[in-house]
This record gives structure tokens, C-alpha cells and sequence, in this order.
């Protein structure tokens, strides 16, 4: 496989999102993801240009205000082992001009409608537009144009196509339009997790959490038909057994879902498959499952004065807002109610 830097793609998702508060947003198929709608603003800096992102990223850009009125842009970014995430709000309307962070596949996801021509040619409906091989950045915003990034460096893109069985087709490396209306469920949770890590810290993604999120956003961007699962049941069902023996014996090392598909030699979407014929529920789910039921059992027979974030830890989980969430939400109790119970 061969992978270019410089690889951009801006879409909209015509989907449902359901904000961290509970709130519900809810748009037809030819309406924009309204995330815009979302107050995240406390949790972004203020700039009074967007090229001041030049200084804070490996972004090189080159926007242009063509709307008179004093510019404000708010961004926040968060920058793992694997991923970039940047959030971006623009006040004033601009001419986009620049190109994405070098070395790194980029996709970008404008969160409103404000997006209103590429390269020239009107935006009329929600589009997929891959920013392709040595191309560059070339649109024009509206006035509130707000939009999410994904970079993701080439060499973990080899890595996580080769981990998790699917092939990057050379089409999303050139610049085209794509369909998304399929994937609209994959991307809203990705959306929804990418925005959680960048404004909250308590959701802040771990290694295995990153790794998966970067792996998903490759298997809800390349093709179901090339990607379909052609698996046999028997072969699923050993692939799931072997996954299941090495998750329990790691139980307390959180390991990536993408390395499991490695050691078990399945492809994601053949564990998935599986997981979901014989547990209700994917391998992520089902992991995360295993080292809750056994950080219950360390809070149950612990002594009273045990701290829960020693056994949460002792498990792999490391945030401890999430873990109680998690936590709570299988168990239906707050973890601090078990602590000491059964000694």
C-alpha cells in the first residue's frame, strides 16, 4: 500500500448526535452534523486569527478574511501517541487556503453548513471530498464555520490497516466524493469521543482507547463492500475463543483491540462478528466488560479503606470520571458502594 502525506477529507454526517448533557439534536439527511449547536467554548482558547494555529500545530495555513468585523477563533487540540485532534470556530467569513500537517493522513469534518464552496464549485448538499495527493486546501467559509481534524501519522496508518485486515483503497488518497450516509452511526461516535478528549479530561483517551479510535476512523472511512466480512461460524467462533483467552490473561493490561486482531489473526470485522453472534455486544465492549466485573471483585473483598482508584488502576483504567460511568452504567451502583462489602 502506498499512503501520501498531505491527504485531507472535510465531510458532514447526516446523522443524530447526542451531546455529553443528554441533549438531542436531530436533522434531516441533507442537513449538516449540528455540533455547532454545542457550547464548548469555555474549554477553547481565543485567537484573533486563525493563521495564529500555525504557531500551536503542524497545520500550515493560510486563511483569509473576506468579511469585515473583528475576527475571534476559538480552537482546542489534543495531541496523543497516534493522533491529532483539533477543534476549530471561525467567526468571520474566510477564504481557506493552506494544506494539512505533513507526513500525516488528515481528515477534517465541518460541523455545520458554513462550508459553502470548494475549490471553486458551490457546496449545495453535504459532501465527502477527499483532499487528495499534493492537493491543497482551497474553500470558502461563512460567518461560524466550526470543524473537527483527525491526523493520523502514515506509518500508523500501515500499521492499523495491517492489524486490523482492511487495505486503504488508493481511491482515498485522491480527491473524490464519497457517500457517507452508511457510516453516519460509526462517525458520530467517533465525532462524539474525538470531541470528549479534546474538552474533557476526564475522558481523555488512553493508549488502547487512541489506538481504537484511530482504527475505527480507517474502517468507517474505507469501503464495506471491499472490507465485508467472508468468514465461516467455526472460523469466527475460534477467533473469538482465542480473542477471549487473551483478553483474559491481560485482563489487567488493557491491550489494543488491533493487537488482539494481530495475535488472533482475524480481521476486526470478523472479530466483530463474532463477538456480536455470540455475546451480544463487540470485542471492545466485551473487554471493557471482563476488567469491570474484575475491578468489582478487587472493591468487593478489599479492605474499606482501599482507595477505588488503586483497583481501577490495577485493571487498566486510568480516568477515573469515565471508569465511573462505565462502571455504574453495567453495574447500575457507584463503585465506591461495593468497596469492603464482601471482606
Amino acid at each position: 500500500m502506498v499512503v501520501h502525506s498531505g491527504f485531507c477529507l472535510y465531510f458532514y454526517i447526516a446523522d443524530k448526535y447526542v451531546a455529553r448533557s443528554g441533549e438531542s439534536i436531530i436533522f434531516s439527511p441533507t442537513s449538516p452534523f449540528h455540533a455547532d449547536k454545542l457550547d464548548y467554548s469555555s474549554s477553547m482558547m481565543e485567537l484573533p486569527d486563525p493563521n495564529l494555529i500555525n504557531r500551536l500545530s503542524t497545520w500550515k495555513l493560510d486563511f483569509r478574511q473576506i468579511e469585515p468585523g473583528e475576527m475571534s477563533v476559538r480552537v482546542a487540540q489534543w495531541q496523543g501517541a497516534l493522533l491529532q485532534l483539533l477543534h476549530l470556530s471561525v467567526s468571520h467569513a474566510v477564504h481557506q487556503v493552506g494544506t494539512s500537517p505533513p507526513g500525516y493522513l488528515t481528515f477534517g469534518l465541518p460541523l455545520n453548513m458554513a462550508l459553502t464552496k470548494w475549490r471553486a464549485q458551490t457546496v449545495t448538499q453535504p459532501p465527502l471530498i477527499g483532499f487528495g495527493i499534493g492537493a491543497d486546501l482551497d474553500g470558502i467559509s461563512d460567518a461560524g464555520f466550526t470543524a473537527l481534524t483527525f491526523s493520523l501519522p502514515v506509518s500508523e496508518v500501515e500499521r492499523l490497516s495491517a492489524r486490523l485486515g482492511i487495505a486503504v483503497p488508493d481511491s482515498m488518497l485522491i480527491s473524490r466524493h464519497m457517500d457517507v450516509a452508511a457510516r453516519g452511526k460509526a462517525l458520530r461516535c467517533l465525532v462524539c469521543t474525538a470531541l470528549e478528549a479534546i474538552h474533557n479530561a476526564d475522558a481523555s483517551l488512553d493508549a488502547q482507547e487512541e489506538d481504537e479510535l484511530a482504527g475505527g476512523l480507517l474502517l468507517a472511512l474505507t469501503d464495506e463492500m471491499a472490507h465485508a466480512d467472508r468468514s465461516h461460524s467455526a472460523s469466527r467462533t475460534r477467533a473469538v475463543a482465542r480473542a477471549v483467552a487473551i483478553m483474559t490473561d491481560l485482563a489487567d493490561e488493557a491491550v489494543r483491540i488491533s493487537q488482539i486482531c494481530a495475535e488472533t489473526g482475524a480481521s476486526w470485522r470478523t472479530l466483530d462478528r463474532g463477538f456480536k453472534e455470540i455475546y451480544g455486544m463487540g470485542p471492545k465492549a466485551y473487554y471493557q466488560c471482563l476488567r469491570l466485573n474484575r475491578t468489582k471483585l478487587d472493591l468487593l473483598i478489599s479492605d474499606p479503606n482501599t482507595k477505588v482508584s488503586d483497583a481501577a488502576n490495577r485493571w487498566g483504567f486510568w480516568h477515573m470520571g469515565k471508569f465511573a460511568d462505565d462502571y455504574r452504567r453495567l453495574f447500575g451502583t457507584l463503585p465506591s458502594k461495593a468497596l469492603g462489602t464482601q471482606r
